[in-house]
């Protein structure tokens, strides 16, 4: 049985991106950038313009750039971003996607996400950035460059030490700051993501930093330290809205958490004035929790708001659109699971397309290779490809040792299909399918319970028996209750009230 974490699972998961260390570049600074707690001015701009323009070279043409998307100006420095993106030139990794960053803000020229992340790339992407470190180690962006790639190709310990090595090198850089913390936590490691973002002399003054650390003290447990700070930030306004968005939707977060919802949705109203795309999924996220939440439409149309527009697709049930918007949404995060674990579970439960259900396990395993949900859709993608083998070969690396009580019930269920599809024993599968079943009603989880007797009703009506008619009605009254809460219910429903007619009429047949 295909299953992944709801996304009512995921309350105080921070929604800005775990472990995003593609360069989303308000966050990074220009050498010049002004102390934290002063206002980055329209003035700022004005020098870097001039010097790119006297000098024309990479390194002006990315500080102009990432000047420019600080501010949100990225129509005026059009000509340097395409300058970034010539052949001719020898251009660093992260430079070459501030530039497309910037392109792609102002709709000049579509960017395409490439069809594939494929590994012989990432290697020499990391070849590359090891060369030019050995010209150049005191680079702290391109040893963050080089932890996110090693990160995206699953070798963790490598992309841990670059990082340390770039925290090192530039202790209170935010987007440094940022990125190292998003990977602890994609390390599994969030206490020291938090004392990392907390302990930094910046935080208090830095709108962004502050952001990380309320959601990462919320998603750790933890009572974030600055929250009086973040309010009263928030209040004097001294930044400019694309500032302090992302930190106006933490402390939202935390409101909509403590049942304040009218300050929650005010809250969420500031962050959207000049959004990032993280504010839009964050909304989005809290939208779905309480309907007087309403994210506009219109911002659904905003660069690389993959996660909202693969949510707002979910839950119109326009499950194609769902899944292509997944597919840019593992591009644009390549090292996260989720959108693996969502589009594995949205192809195989909605589309019946288990191919396309295996290639997103699959891809979401390069970089999250023990990850249990993944290794099950990947297992039950093969079982009905009857791959039987692949899907033996995915449960054999499951670290049972670390499985939470609903992991247990979505892989018995698994073991049940394996067994009625590999061994024809129908005992032993549905032994398996009831355990399941019973476990998830005693953990009262009825999305679990329902999954499970559908998928264990598919397997016994195939076998033709006696009562399959009846089987499948109750087990479809029972999904008909869940798609109110969730929409893939229904598609899951429609599937099995097709089988209905044919059974009775094969019953009819008999007697």
């Amino acid at each position: 049985m295909a299953g992944f974490s709801t996304d009512k699972d995921r309350k105080v998961i921070p929604r800005w991106r775990t472990f995003d260390m593609t360069l989303r570049l308000r966050e990074l600074e220009s050498v010049t950038l002004p102390q934290a707690h002063q206002q980055v001015t329209p003035d700022f701009l004005a020098p870097k313009i001039t010097d790119w323009l006297e000098h024309q070279t990479v390194g002006h043409a990315a500080d102009l750039v990432g000047a420019a998307l600080t501010l949100g100006r990225e129509k005026e420095v059009l000509e340097a971003a395409r300058f970034l993106l010539r052949d001719d030139l020898n251009v660093s990794p992260w430079a070459t996607e501030l530039a497309e960053h910037a392109l792609r803000a102002t709709n000049d020229t579509e960017i395409p996400i490439p069809e594939e992340l494929e590994e012989a790339t990432l290697r020499k992407r990391v070849r590359i950035l090891r060369q030019s470190l050995r010209v150049e180690p005191r680079d702290p962006i391109s040893w963050v460059e080089l932890s996110r790639t090693y990160a995206i190709l699953g070798i963790r310990e490598q992309a841990a030490q670059s990082m340390t090595v770039a925290v090192q090198l530039a202790m209170n850089n935010r987007f440094v700051l940022r990125s190292a913390s998003r990977l602890w936590i994609y390390l599994d490691d969030i206490e020291k993501a938090y004392d990392l973002i907390g302990k930094a002399d910046r935080t208090p003054h830095d709108p962004w930093l502050l952001a990380a650390e309320i959601a990462i003290g919320n998603a750790a447990g933890r009572k974030p330290r600055f929250v009086k700070s973040a309010r009263r930030m928030l209040t004097e306004r001294r930044f400019s809205s694309i500032h302090i968005s992302e930190l106006a939707s933490a402390v939202a977060t935390l409101e909509l958490g403590s049942g304040s919802v009218k300050r929650s949705r005010r809250l969420f109203d500031l962050s959207l004035e000049s959004p990032t795309e993280n504010s839009i999924a964050q909304a989005a996220w809290a939208s779905r929790q309480n309907s007087i939440i309403h994210l506009k439409e219109e911002y659904l149309d905003r660069p690389d708001t993959f996660e909202a527009r693969y949510w707002s697709f979910y839950s119109q049930g326009q499950w194609e659109k769902a899944i292509n918007e997944c597919k840019r949404w593992h591009f644009d995060q390549p090292f996260s699971s989720r959108p693996s674990t969502h589009g594995s579970y949205v192809s195989a439960i909605a589309l019946e397309d288990y191919a396309t259900s295996e290639w997103f396990a699959k891809k979401g395993l390069i970089a999250n290779r023990s990850d249990f949900t993944l290794l099950n859709n990947l297992a039950f993608a093969c079982i009905n490809q009857d791959n039987m083998e692949g899907a033996q070969k995915a449960l054999s690396r499951v670290k049972r040792s670390q499985l939470s009580d609903q992991d247990w019930v979505v892989l018995k269920a698994t073991q049940g299909l394996l067994a009625f599809r590999t061994e024809n024993d129908v005992a032993v599968g549905r032994k398996l399918y009831l355990d399941a079943r019973s476990e998830a009603r005693k953990m009262q989880d009825n999305r679990l319970f329902a999954l499970a007797s559908a998928y264990h009703a598919i397997e016994e009506v195939s076998r033709g028996i006696s009562d399959g008619s009846s089987v499948l009605s109750a087990v479809v009254r029972g999904l008909q209750r869940e798609q109110e809460t969730d929409p893939i219910f229904r598609a899951l429903g429609t599937r099995l009230s097709k089988m209905i007619p044919s059974q009775k009429r094969k019953n009819s047949k008999n007697r």
